[in-house]
């Protein structure tokens, strides 16, 4: 009789030890994301199937706001999230408002490249052209806040002495620009109409509109990441002076980001993870195939409305917006570097160990070579900024 309650409660135990097993298996794996730019590949997964073809239940949750993914993340109400890179030095250093510091990795690249600096000032013909003019980026946790700086600096010019760098969200950018154009024709309207008669009150109307125009700036230049450039240029018009990859080449705008201490308690969901995203990659990196990307996306509840069809297959052509997903420590050291010039993060900052704190190349390698994946043969690579070739070498 003893012996057989044993063998009941050894099989309960084992039932209730498989049901967690189990359980925890088909948990969902939660990423948040901000930027369609940096979650397009991983939407695609999503709406293609992919992850669910590994077995994996992966869920995709969209933020407006940076800092609120950070906290929710943060709080372990994400298992990983998609940060622009300079962020992530700043969150593990404990730089972010009220967030402690963290031990965070870098598992993938979520996109490379992918931002222009569009003029919209036609008496700019050359980057020196810049000096004194308004130029506007997203926030400093934003890449091209630091690489329009580096632009200009590199072209002569202080951000701080010599240009008016102005700092928006992507609304409050559109606003500030259709404003800044229904203020000119307005203007425009009232000068032509003062030329055919004398007017008193449109006088003072037009004297009223330069007031207004001059507490707000001509916008002459901005830098954005994709799809983003292209929707703002649609409004505003202009050229492309350059290109993120210009500035440097196939530099790192985002990465997948997941605690230290779920790369143990989760490793086999992560690696999952990371072999569909690196078979993704291959697939979405070929320029034959950005147009099914692009028709993934117009379909999906992520896209905004005002990304029209044409507005996303201008933004994600090939070579406009990239996605090699291999995390190079050179990359890493670049962006430290580059930050700490930048006055972004402090100057006593080791970059070489803070980037191999970070960048977890050496987990992300193996996994892809198990999965038949090309890996690159070093964690460095050269890194080409402002057309200097940069060696970042232990």
């Amino acid at each position: 009789m003893i012996l057989l309650f044993q063998r009941l409660l050894i099989t309960i135990f084992c039932f209730l030890l498989t049901s967690n097993l189990l359980f925890a298996q088909v948990k969902p794996f939660k990423i948040g994301f901000f930027s369609l730019f940096m979650a397009a590949p991983f939407i695609y997964a999503e709406q293609t199937q992919l992850f669910k073809k590994e077995g994996l239940d992966v869920q995709l949750f969209p933020y407006a706001n940076l800092m609120q993914m950070a906290r929710d993340f943060h709080e372990g109400k994400l298992d990983a999230a998609i940060f622009p890179i300079p962020m992530v030095f700043s969150y593990k250093l404990g730089m972010l408002p009220d967030l402690p510091s963290e031990n965070v990795k870098v598992i993938l690249i979520a996109g490379a490249n992918g931002g222009s600096l569009v003029v919209i000032d036609p008496t700019i013909k050359s980057p020196k052209d810049l000096r004194g003019k308004t130029v506007v980026s997203f926030s400093k946790m934003c890449p091209c806040y630091p690489l329009l700086r580096l632009f200009l600096m590199k072209n002569g010019i202080d951000p701080e002495k010599n240009s008016n760098h102005m700092v928006f969200d992507f609304d409050s950018f559109i606003d500030y620009i259709l404003e800044q154009k229904r203020l000119q024709k307005e203007l425009a309207k009232y000068q032509d109409s003062i030329k055919k008669k004398e007017d008193n009150d449109l006088k003072e109307k037009i004297e009223r509109l330069k007031e207004r125009n001059k507490k707000l700036p001509k916008v002459s230049a901005f830098l954005i990441p994709e799809p983003n450039t292209t929707f703002i240029k649609s409004l505003a018009g202009g050229i492309i002076m350059a290109r993120t990859r210009n500035i440097w080449k196939d530099h790192p705008f985002g990465g997948l980001v997941v605690k230290d201490n779920a790369l143990r308690e989760k490793k086999e969901v992560i690696e999952k993870v990371i072999v569909v995203m690196g078979k993704v990659s291959l697939n979405i990196n070929l320029p034959q195939n950005r147009e099914n990307l692009v028709k993934v996306l117009i379909k999906t509840k992520y896209n905004p409305p005002e990304f029209t069809y044409s507005i996303l297959k201008e933004a994600f052509r090939a070579g406009e917006t990239d996605y090699p997903v291999f995390p190079y420590k050179s990359s890493a050291v670049a962006w430290i570097d580059l930050l700490k010039t930048m006055g972004m993060l402090p100057e006593k900052i080791n970059s070489f160990k803070l980037a191999e704190d970070t960048f977890a190349s050496e987990f992300t390698r193996e996994v892809l070579k198990r999965a038949n994946v090309p890996v690159p043969p070093s964690d460095y690579r050269p890194e080409v900024i402002m057309g200097e070739v940069k060696n970042f070498r232990r």
